[in-house]
């Protein structure tokens, strides 16, 4: 049984700041809430659910109660409790999502140019701009 006077040293997961990290930050808290958890012994799915969204911080838990939750589903390893299940959407959340279809002709555009010829154009463009 852990007491909530064992967490009170635990940090709360900050979601703040650049959202391209945002799935790097939520990644280290979540490994070192596996490893507190674990040296606590707490196994119980429902309790680790619990103390996961309470110690996260008052942003997951209103990520975690805007987002669908699928019931857990036994035959799928990966969500086959309910502490799986959560730790499964608020990744999906917390994962930049990349748009190939956006992505390519962006880096097509900056890898066809030479940088030098990038700089010049750009130079040429700040001295029309200028005169």
């Amino acid at each position: 049984m852990v007491h909530l006077s064992d967490m009170a040293g635990f940090p709360n997961v900050n979601l703040n700041g650049d959202i391209n990290s945002m799935g790097f930050r939520w990644e280290k808290w979540l490994q070192s809430f596996e490893l507190f958890v674990e040296g606590k012994g707490i196994v119980n799915p429902k309790q680790l659910k619990s103390l996961m969204l309470h110690h996260a911080s008052r942003a997951v838990q209103g990520i975690f109660f805007s987002i669908e939750i699928p019931e857990p589903d036994k035959n799928n390893a990966d969500m086959n409790n309910v502490y799986n299940v959560a730790v499964v959407k608020l990744d999906e959340h917390s994962t930049p999502h990349i748009y190939v279809t956006y992505r390519r002709p962006v880096l097509g555009l900056c890898v066809s140019y030479p940088v030098n010829r990038l700089i010049n154009t750009l130079q040429d463009s700040n001295r029309s701009a200028v005169l």
